[in-house]
């Protein structure tokens, strides 16, 4: 059955009334993309092929302080930052947008106000009216780029920090896996550079008898947050040195464990200095019990210089670790030098005997005279022992020399020597100080000698003048009594005599 056709007039009747439904539904349509396009806070650009602006958005503007109609077609160059954008570069990413391609790059932009500031631009091809166009998408990174410049610089400080330390400075995992080492590491444990550390367990740089002891250290640290230790480390040569740790828990943002800092440092010079320290405290008591022993001898007060010069090279040789102690003294014109006293370790014997005379040891002999001691760690080479190289010093292979002057009454009186043989010594000031503490024992006894002979020479001359008085039958004026108080004296015949 044939179907007839609606009139014509019908039809035109029912287009005419649906036109406006569709004029309203495209007009709200554009309201809710311009709503849309000047609502997103970035700038927005459609670009033809040739870059100009078609339209942007609220977001350009306020980025820029441009108004629509400054942007409508014009090239991006305008916005550009003079001489900070490749724009051979940024036409190809225009290029392989419209091939279908999103790109992404940054660009340098200049506001209005002639403020300068990097972006990010996302460009993909779009259609807009009809023609194929790219739409751009830019974001205004200043604070991102300054965020990570004061990242960069932060990094750098800590980089700077951590480098320069002389302290070797480690991050671990909560396992003990080095992550990072610092360049100490490579002078403190041999190491090429401060990655190779990287990846290898710390307890593999401790000494194996103390490895359980650094790991319950680090099983601790998770309660108590910090920790101290005192260990030996091991170098890549296999060579051990003593280290001190600081080790601390790092946390991260959710409060939770997450990395364990340890600050080493090599304690091999303070242990060094400790038992330097304690040696020379050993070493000086040890010294002031021999001064204090020679000082309290009989033959310092009774002025027997021999015994007591035997007695000294005796004590103090083996104390002061030399192979050769020597006592010398000056005749009374001060032109010769002779030995009293020679103790040697090795053969441990005493000699005496040896001279040295002036006209051949004028300038040493002078070097004596203005000093109170002379500690020649090289004597060889040292200008004050200069003179004994040849006929004293190579001979008996002597490489370290200690001279303290014996003076008394201002007078230089004599030397004792202290002689290192093929060793080479360096005088510690203790040393040097026993040294003349020991000179000083010398010169009292030799003023008590010299004053012991004074005595003997006066009681000889008292005698003898008692004697001429009692033959002269004259008072004796020096006995504090007349000479009845004595109720004899002897004759030349040793016969009784009254006066």
């Amino acid at each position: 059955m044939k179907q007839d056709k609606p009139p014509a007039k019908s039809a035109k009747k029912r287009a005419s009334a649906t036109e406006p439904a569709l004029e309203e539904a495209l007009r709200k349509s554009e309201e809710s993309y311009h709503v849309l396009f000047n609502t997103i806070r970035q700038a927005i650009y459609i670009q033809d092929p040739e870059g100009r602006f078609l339209e942007v958005n609220d977001g350009a503007c306020a980025m820029y302080g441009y108004t629509r109609e400054d942007f409508i077609g014009r090239t991006p160059e305008f916005l550009a930052a003079p001489g900070l954008n490749d724009f051979t570069y940024v036409s190809e990413k225009i290029r392989q947008a419209f091939a279908g391609e999103p790109q992404c790059f940054e660009f340098w932009a200049c506001r209005r106000n002639k403020e300068i500031f990097p972006k990010d631009v996302n460009v993909c091809k779009g259609i807009y009216a009809g023609n194929d166009v790219v739409i751009a998408v830019a974001t205004d990174i200043s604070e991102k780029k300054r965020t990570e410049k004061a990242l960069h610089e932060s990094k750098e400080y800590y980089r700077a920090i951590i480098n320069t330390s002389p302290d070797n400075i480690t991050i671990t995992d909560l396992h003990g896996t080095i992550l990072m080492s610092s360049a100490a590491s490579v002078a403190m444990f041999g190491l090429p550079e401060p990655a190779a550390a990287n990846g290898r367990k710390i307890l593999e740089f401790i000494a194996p008898e103390e490895r359980e002891r650094a790991r319950q250290a680090f099983v601790s640290i998770l309660k108590t947050e910090v920790a101290l230790g005192n260990y030996h480390g091991i170098r890549n040569d296999g060579s051990v040195f003593p280290f001190e740790v600081h080790m601390s828990l790092m946390r991260d943002r959710w409060g939770n464990p997450w990395r364990l800092v340890s600050v080493v440092r090599d304690i091999s010079q303070r242990r060094q200095l400790e038992e330097s320290l304690s040696s020379a405290l050993a070493r000086s008591q040890s010294q002031q019990q021999v001064i204090a022993e020679i000082s309290a001898s009989p033959f310092v007060s009774l002025g027997e210089v021999d015994e007591l010069a035997r007695m000294i090279t005796d004590l103090s040789a083996p104390l002061l670790g030399v192979e050769r102690a020597g006592v010398w003294l000056f005749n009374d014109e001060e032109t010769l030098l002779a030995c009293v006293d020679l103790f040697e370790s090795t053969p441990c014997r005493h000699t005496s005997g040896p001279l040295l005379r002036e006209s051949e040891f004028r300038n040493e002999f002078a070097a004596l005279r203005s000093a109170k001691f002379i500690n020649a760690d090289d004597p060889l080479t040292d200008p004050r022992t200069a003179g004994y190289v040849e006929g004293y010093l190579k001979p008996l292979k002597i490489t370290s020399m200690l001279d303290a002057v014996i003076r008394s009454s201002g007078k230089t009186i004599g030397l004792i020597c202290f002689e290192h043989v093929e060793k080479q010594h360096t005088w510690d000031p203790d040393e040097c100080t026993f040294a003349c503490q020991l000179a000083d024992q010398i010169a009292l006894a030799v003023t008590n000698r010299e004053r012991k002979k004074v005595q003997e020479a006066l009681i000889k001359s008292e005698e003898r003048l008692r004697w001429l008085q009692a033959r002269l039958g004259i008072p004796d004026q020096y006995s504090g009594s007349d000479a009845g108080a004595d109720s004899s004296m002897r004759n030349a015949a040793g016969e009784p005599e009254r006066l």
